[in-house]
């Protein structure tokens, strides 16, 4: 090494190239369906229910997704792997089982489970479960974490919704099977959360992107103390746009990778919405929130009783005019 370093500094060599450091290949994901793509138009292949219907319908981020449709009067419908992800498996050997799932019947509890079974079998050897209460958002379910007990049994996925109501529906995507470890680290917690008033019913919030070492899946945002969003891994901004004019509130964000570990919620960003417009400001017409180029509002006041002030020379100075 010594006498590398020499030639480095003598010789002018201006690339070195690093031998002996091997890359880490990403886990396979072993349902080979688990997007509900197929070749790219939407496919339910390798996919089944018992107790109602699957069908194709809009993904989340995109793509398609699989939605169950409960049979009238069944006590459960439940999506399942019909062509077995992991066959002939080897016992000890750790599972992880991740996923996301929403409904546009909030309220209902959807459990995500993976189970073995016997080659050629249908009873249960052992199995485990992660369940979420499912709202019309896309959610990630927990890491269903999952260690093999009997050498040569095959594995199978199911999401199951329990004394489905008539009508409600739950989707289902992006189910992923792999073998090693759960993740159970979380991403870090988001930094520089700023919030501002974008009006008097809106703001804009903003924030650092968090790190991970598998990748940030999402963020959740609170405000005071309630999520009100959930966005994707890439997006560091939202705009929320059902405020109250002059009314004070603190946003925190967290930060969640595909094993759905979370990361603690950030410091606050407080914000104030200003007073609204129309007829409650300090002027003849009320108060609008100061614009910036470009403008955001132009009011024209058709009267025949306005008067005018002078133009002042500043290019920013205000314009008043009154209504005599």
């Amino acid at each position: 090494m010594g006498r590398l370093r020499h030639l480095l500094l003598a010789g002018g060599i201006t690339g070195v190239v690093l031998l002996g450091v091997p890359s880490v290949p990403a886990a396979t994901n072993l349902i080979a369906n688990g997007g509900f793509e197929g070749s790219g138009g939407g496919s339910l292949s390798g996919w089944a229910a018992s107790g109602g219907t699957l069908s194709l319908v809009a993904g989340q981020g995109g793509g398609h997704a699989a939605r169950a449709t409960p049979a009238s009067g069944v006590k459960q419908t439940y999506a399942y792997t019909s062509a077995k992800p992991a066959k002939s498996i080897v016992a000890e050997t750790a599972y992880s089982l991740v996923g996301w799932v929403r409904s546009d019947h909030p309220g209902a509890s959807v459990c995500l489970k993976l189970k073995e079974v016997p080659s050629g079998g249908t009873s249960t050897v052992g199995s485990a479960q992660r369940c979420v209460t499912v709202t019309s958002a896309w959610q990630q379910f927990p890491a269903v974490a999952y260690a093999a007990k009997t050498s040569g049994d095959s594995l199978t996925v199911n999401v199951v919704e329990g004394s489905p109501a008539a009508g409600a529906t739950f989707d289902i995507d992006d189910l992923s099977l792999t073998t090693g470890p759960a993740d159970t680290a979380a991403p870090s917690v988001p930094q520089n959360v700023a919030a501002s008033a974008t009006g008097a019913t809106s703001a804009h919030v903003s924030w650092d992107a968090s790190s991970d070492d598998t990748g940030v899946a999402g963020y959740d945002i609170f405000r005071d103390g309630s999520k009100v969003k959930t966005v994707s891994g890439t997006g560091t901004s939202f705009d929320d746009t059902s405020l109250s004019p002059q009314t004070s509130y603190s946003y925190t964000v967290d930060a969640f990778d595909a094993a759905g570990n979370a990361s603690g919620r950030s410091a606050a960003a407080d914000v104030t919405t200003p007073a609204g417009g129309g007829g409650g400001g300090g002027g003849p017409c009320g108060l609008v929130a100061p614009s910036t180029r470009p403008y955001s509002h132009l009011v024209v006041l058709m009267e025949e009783n306005l008067t005018f002030q002078p133009s002042p020379s500043a290019a920013e100075a205000a314009y008043p005019q009154t209504i005599s």
